[in-house]
């Protein structure tokens, strides 16, 4: 098997208690270098609030204690050189294939905490985007997940995105999401997950959360690839 994000072979090397399982693998479409290459972050040290990597999870960073408010984020990954150079195949250049990379991290994760949300929403894409990327960035990480697509963007075309962004004008923007008008009248009492590929400064999810917390949420937590 060819590895999908340096083309070399990534041929899974089996132990002898995998062998004699006769169990059924997953499918490891990357090879052990490349999938190395990313820096893991351990949930006991990090961030309770964003998920980024710190000493500890008691206290949250300095960007959580600006925001003031009550939010729970959980990163699966750093949001390091490795992190960004996938990004730009993946969402820039459109390689929709390597967004494979991470199914089986996401999917065991997703599975493991889903009995604790009675909704997992994908963080939408806009039109426009769907008209030069063709996919959404985050379903495509896990693309046979069970989503809940009740959310929309309606980022008009003269905003910019939100990597063209700075800081000051991420937080400043107005909410481009909207809820499905047919899907509005569930989200009263219901604990929600939303699922995004990178935790930049968090406005994104807040405001994912500030549009679905008008109908009557009960809880809104989310978790990203990367941070």
């Amino acid at each position: 098997m060819i590895c999908q994000l340096c083309k070399r072979d990534a041929s899974q090397k089996l132990t002898l208690t995998q062998i004699l399982s006769f169990k059924s693998l997953n499918k490891q479409l990357d090879c052990d270098y490349c999938l190395d290459k990313f820096q893991k972050i351990h949930l006991d040290q990090s961030c309770n609030g964003c998920g980024r990597t710190q000493d500890n999870q008691s206290e949250i960073c300095n960007d959580c204690r600006r925001w003031n408010d009550e939010f729970k984020n959980t990163a699966l990954f750093e949001y390091d050189q490795s992190m960004k150079d996938f990004f730009n195949q993946y969402k820039f250049m459109g390689d929709y294939l390597i967004g494979s990379t991470f199914a089986i991290t996401l999917y065991t994760y997703l599975n493991q905490i889903r009995d604790q949300f009675d909704l997992i929403i994908p963080i939408p894409i806009d039109k426009s985007t769907w008209l030069t990327r063709g996919f959404n960035q985050v379903v495509g990480l896990a693309p046979k997940f069970d989503w809940n697509d009740i959310l929309v963007s309606n980022r008009s075309d003269n905003q910019k995105h939100q990597y063209q962004n700075s800081r000051i004008e991420r937080i400043a923007r107005n909410n481009p999401f909207q809820v499905c008008e047919e899907s509005r009248n569930k989200l009263r009492e219901k604990s929600v997950l939303l699922v995004d590929d990178i935790y930049t400064t968090g406005t994104t999810l807040r405001h994912a959360r500030d549009a679905l917390h008008k109908y009557g949420t009960k809880r809104i937590e989310s978790i990203t690839l990367c941070r």
